[in-house]
């Protein structure tokens, strides 16, 4: 098979046929967002009973248009930072709220917005999206317990303990993420241009050594 028909044959088959469009456009980003929604939605409990949900689901969406479009004039990683927190930190403000209507326990945490976004952003760098490949030194791995398994390894691995208490990814507060993406930060900077170059890797070794499937 042509190289080209197997990448389309691979694309259309994982992102559906609408991300084969503009890499650029807000729909192939809505498409990567919602890829992404179902890399946590599982530990997101309570919203497929929420009264609000497709507003939730479809904001964050929207939300997510806004913020690839703004990395055009990101300037170093401090700014990428600063505006990746500040998405984070809005989401679980809109969460709240729209509190669940018979779950009191229902919230967005750090831990499953950053997930959101990374994983969004993950996605498009793959696709091609021309913004986040400008910004793509500066993106964050998409913490999760692969990652935290993964990098604690020594060898081959990375040797970067996991966040205290052995909190799960979904329940990580703000301090404790990003004192943990500082630290994988630092511990690919020698050998990889971005996390992500090493977080792409370990993956594919993963999964080969493994045998197992994504």
């Amino acid at each position: 098979m042509d190289k080209s028909l197997k990448w389309l044959s691979l694309v259309t088959f994982y992102f559906g046929s609408k991300a084969l469009g503009d890499p650029s456009s807000d729909g192939v980003v809505k498409v990567a967002a919602r890829r992404a929604y179902r890399d946590l939605n599982r530990t997101l409990r309570g919203i497929s009973t929420h009264k609000d949900r497709d507003h939730l689901v479809n904001a964050t969406y929207d939300s997510l248009v806004s913020f690839v479009s703004g990395l055009n004039t990101v300037t170093d990683q401090s700014d990428f930072d600063e505006r990746h927190a500040r998405w984070c930190r809005d989401r679980i403000e809109f969460f709240t709220a729209h509190p669940h209507q018979d779950r009191s326990e229902f919230c967005l945490n750090y831990g499953q917005a950053q997930k959101w976004i990374n994983m969004t952003l993950k996605y498009l760098a793959v696709l091609g999206c021309p913004a986040v490949e400008k910004a793509y030194a500066y993106l964050h791995v998409p913490v999760d317990s692969i990652v935290f398994d993964v990098a604690q390894e020594p060898s081959p691995g990375l040797g970067v303990a996991r966040p205290p208490k052995q909190v799960a990814w979904s329940k990580l507060g703000e301090e404790d993420y990003l004192s943990y993406q500082k630290r994988l930060r630092e511990a690919t900077a020698e050998f990889y241009g971005s996390p992500l170059d090493c977080e792409a890797q370990a993956w594919a070794n993963r999964l080969h050594q493994k045998g197992e499937s994504a």
